[in-house]
């Protein structure tokens, strides 16, 4: 038998694997709401991931960014974060920075009016998961995952109301 294998305490990931992955887990959270432990931990796991570092605090920039109050602070701020996107030596940033270059007249308005495209992209993601239910029970290779239309989704839209059902 394996060691590890199967139920009780020896089956327990070791105590540096359980670290790493609830250090993985705390990358997502936004800095802002991190105890004081929890950053450590963060800043631990990082020291050795250099990329991943590159990347968290580009992340954490953006979330400070959206954080910002007025239009004119905004737009400095909006600045910066070009700038550190520019420096970066990853090409995934390097696209993230094209992105918000391409769609900077856009972001910025969001400061002045409060007006975003949030409830567009909820829409859009709802009619692609009704296309996939759709799909999954005309496509006769993929027959088995045909469910009643009803339990893939719940919409609201209008008159038009499908109900959870799974």
């Amino acid at each position: 038998m394996q060691v590890g294998a199967g139920r009780g305490p020896s089956a327990r990931p070791s105590l540096p694997v359980r670290r790493a992955a609830r250090a993985r887990k705390l990358l997502l959270c936004s800095r802002q709401r991190l105890d004081f432990w929890a950053k450590v931990e963060i800043r631990d796991y990082l020291a050795s991931h250099p990329e991943l570092r590159e990347v968290y605090e580009a992340k954490e920039a953006l979330h400070t960014f959206y954080r910002t109050r007025g239009s004119e602070r905004a737009a400095l701020a909006f600045k910066n974060l070009l700038k550190r996107l520019k420096a970066s030596m990853l090409p995934e940033l390097k696209a993230l920075r094209r992105t918000l270059v391409r769609w900077r007249d856009e972001v910025l308005a969001c400061f002045d009016t409060g007006v975003t495209n949030g409830r567009t992209e909820g829409y859009n993601a709802k009619a692609k998961l009704v296309k996939r239910c759709l799909t999954s029970t005309t496509l006769p290779h993929r027959r088995h995952l045909h469910r009643p239309i009803g339990s893939c989704f719940r919409v609201g839209l209008g008159s038009c109301r499908f109900g959870l059902l799974a």
